[in-house]
C-alpha cells in the first residue's frame, strides 16, 4: 500500500544498497587488436621499433597488475584495500637519519617557579656590551692555549708557578694584578714581556710569597723599577735579569742585600755591573749553585772567587764566557775547580784563560781560609764543558783535562785549532759517555778521518759544518763582481761591390 511520504516512518525505510564492484576490470586496460604474425605483443608509444617501423611491446611488460591502474593517487575503480596495499608498497622506505635539533640538545630542567623582578625607582641598570671580535675568537679556543681569558680563569690562590716568557701580548694591566689574584705565587717568569717599572714595583708589594723571578730581556725596565722591586720584595732564592744593561746597574743593585737564601743569579751581559754591586752578596754569603755572569766585563776574578768561597764551593753551573778583563785569569779557575759538584762550565771567549787554567781546574784550591780542602783530583760530576775561541793552545792539556772528567756528555771545542786526528781519537776514548762534540774550524782533521770517527763512535754526534776560514777578512757581505771580458773593436771591412 502506498502511503503518503509524510506518513512513512523513516526508521523502516529501506536505503538503496551500493552496487557490487565487478571482479573483471579488463575494460580499464583496453588491448588493441593484435596482428596475426605478432599475436603476443601490444602497441605502446615510444617503444621498441622493429624493422618495419611498427611500435610494439610484449604483453604484460610495463603494465600494472590486473585490477590496478597506472597511478595510485588518481580516482579509479580499484578496491580500497588493494589501493592502500599498493601505496604502502610503493612508499615503503627507511626513515631519514637526520634527527631534529631537540634530540641533539640535552634536556634541561627549567625552574617551575618564575619570579618577576619589578624595577625600583632610581635603580641602576647595567647593560653588558658585546665582546669584540678578537675576544670572541679567544673564547672559542681550548683551555690548552693560553689567552687572556684562560689566564684569568687559571689565576687563583692555588697557583704557585707561572711562566709567561716571551708572551708580548700580555699587557701590563694584567701583569700588575698577578699578586692580587694569585697571592701564593712562588715562581714567576716574565722574561721577554712588556713589563715596565710600575708593574715590577706592584709585584714587589703584592706578591709577598714570591721567591723566584725572571725578568730577562725586558727592555722597558729601568733602574727605578729594579729599585722599587728590591725595596718591597722578600728574600729570593732565584733572580734572573739577563740582557738588561739599562736596568741592572750598580745603582739599582745596591738594594739587593740580605739575600742569604740566594741559589741562582743570572746577570748575563749586564755590562754596567761591577764588583760594587756584588759586595752585598759576598757579605750575605749565599750558597750559590748557579752563577751566570757572561759578558760582565767589569767584574774581576777576585769578586768571583770571593762569591764561590763564601758559598762554601757549592757551585753547580758556571757561565763565565766572554770575559776579556785581565783580572779574570787562570787564578780564578782554581776556585772554580774546587767546586766538586760542578756540572756545567762555560769559559768560551775568555781571552785570559789558557793551558794553565785547565790545569788549575783539575787541581783546584788546596788551601782556603787557612783550612785544608779535601777534594779529589778532577771534576767527576762535570757533564758539559764549553771552551770555544779561548786561549787554550795545547792539545795535551785538553787530553789531560778530559781524562779527569770521565762523565762528560757535551764538549764544545769550536776554534780549537791545535786539535788533530790523534788528539780527537784519544779524547773520544777517554770519554765513554760523550754524546755531542763540536769541532768547527779544525783544519788538522781531514774529512776521510772524520768519516772513520762516525763509524768508530756511532753514539757520538760530531758537528763540523765549517772547516776553516778561507778569508779571515771576509764577512760574507763582500761579493766580487765578475770580470767582463773586454772586446776590442776592429776595423770594419769594406764590402766588395
Amino acid at each position: 500500500m502506498n502511503y503518503p511520504t509524510h506518513l512513512v516512518d523513516k526508521r523502516h525505510k529501506r536505503e538503496p544498497s551500493p552496487k557490487d564492484e565487478p571482479a573483471d576490470l579488463s575494460f580499464i586496460h583496453q588491448k588493441r587488436p593484435i596482428s596475426s604474425n605478432k599475436s603476443n605483443q601490444i602497441y605502446k608509444p615510444i617503444s621498441n621499433i622493429s624493422k618495419d617501423k611498427s611500435i610494439t611491446r610484449q604483453e604484460g611488460v610495463g603494465s600494472p597488475p590486473k585490477g590496478f591502474k597506472a597511478s595510485v593517487y588518481t580516482l579509479s575503480t580499484t578496491p580500497m584495500e588493494d589501493r592502500t596495499f599498493l601505496q604502502h608498497e610503493m612508499t615503503k622506505q627507511d626513515y631519514s637519519r637526520v634527527k631534529p635539533l631537540a634530540a641533539e640538545i640535552a634536556h634541561r630542567d627549567f625552574a617551575t617557579k618564575f619570579e618577576k623582578k619589578i624595577g625600583q625607582v632610581g635603580e641602576i641598570k647595567y647593560h653588558e656590551e658585546p665582546d669584540e671580535e678578537l675576544m670572541r675568537h679567544y673564547k672559542r679556543l681550548p683551555n690548552s692555549i693560553l689567552t687572556e681569558q684562560s689566564l684569568k680563569d687559571m689565576l687563583s690562590e692555588n697557583l704557585t708557578y707561572l711562566n709567561l716568557a716571551n708572551l708580548k701580548w700580555v699587557k701590563n694591566e694584567h701583569l700588575n694584578k698577578l699578586g692580587f689574584v694569585a697571592p701564593n705565587l712562588v715562581e714567576l717568569n716574565i722574561s721577554g714581556t712588556v713589563a715596565d717599572d710600575a708593574t715590577l714595583e706592584e709585584l714587589g708589594k703584592t706578591a709577598v710569597n714570591l721567591k723566584s723571578i725572571d725578568i730577562s730581556h725586558c727592555s722597558a725596565l729601568t733602574e727605578k723599577g729594579i729599585k722599587g722591586f728590591f725595596q718591597e720584595c722578600s728574600t729570593l732564592y732565584k733572580f734572573w735579569a739577563a740582557n738588561c744593561p739599562n736596568s741592572v746597574t750598580d745603582e739599582s743593585m745596591l738594594l739587593f742585600v740580605d739575600q742569604e737564601e740566594l741559589r741562582s743569579l743570572n746577570i748575563d751581559f749586564c755590562v754596567k755591573v761591577t764588583d760594587a754591586s756584588l759586595e752585598p752578596l759576598v757579605e750575605a754569603s749565599p750558597p750559590l749553585k748557579e752563577l751566570h755572569i757572561s759578558g760582565c766585563v767589569k767584574i774581576t776574578g777576585k769578586c768571583v772567587t770571593a762569591l764561590i768561597q763564601k758559598g762554601n764551593y757549592q757551585l753547580e753551573v758556571a757561565e763565565l764566557s766572554n770575559l776579556s778583563q785581565p783580572e779574570f785569569d787562570n787564578e780564578t779557575m782554581k776556585a772554580v775547580g774546587t767546586c766538586a759538584k760542578l756540572r756545567k762550565l762555560n769559559i768560551s771567549g775568555d781571552s785570559n784563560v789558557g793551558d794553565e787554567g785547565l790545569h788549575n781546574l783539575i787541581l783546584g784550591l788546596k788551601e782556603a781560609d787557612d783550612t785544608l780542602i779535601k777534594k779529589e783530583e778532577g771534576l767527576k760530576h762535570l757533564t758539559e764543558f764549553r771552551m770555544s775561541s779561548s786561549k787554550i793552545n795545547s792539545e795535551g792539556a785538553m787530553i789531560k783535562f778530559c781524562n779527569a772528567c770521565p762523565n762528560l756528555e757535551t764538549l764544545d771545542m769550536n776554534g780549537f785549532v791545535p786539535l788533530g786526528e790523534t788528539g780527537i781519537n784519544m779524547i773520544c776514548k777517554s770519554l765513554p759517555k760523550l754524546r755531542i762534540c763540536l769541532i768547527n774550524f779544525t783544519d788538522k782533521i781531514s774529512d776521510p778521518y772524520l768519516l772513520e770517527l762516525y763509524q768508530a763512535y756511532p753514539d757520538v754526534k760530531f758537528v763540523r759544518t765549517i772547516v776553516s776560514h778561507s778569508d779571515p777578512k771576509d764577512n760574507a757581505l763582500r761579493v766580487p763582481f765578475p770580470k767582463i771580458p773586454s772586446k776590442k773593436k776592429g776595423k770594419k771591412k769594406k764590402k766588395k761591390k
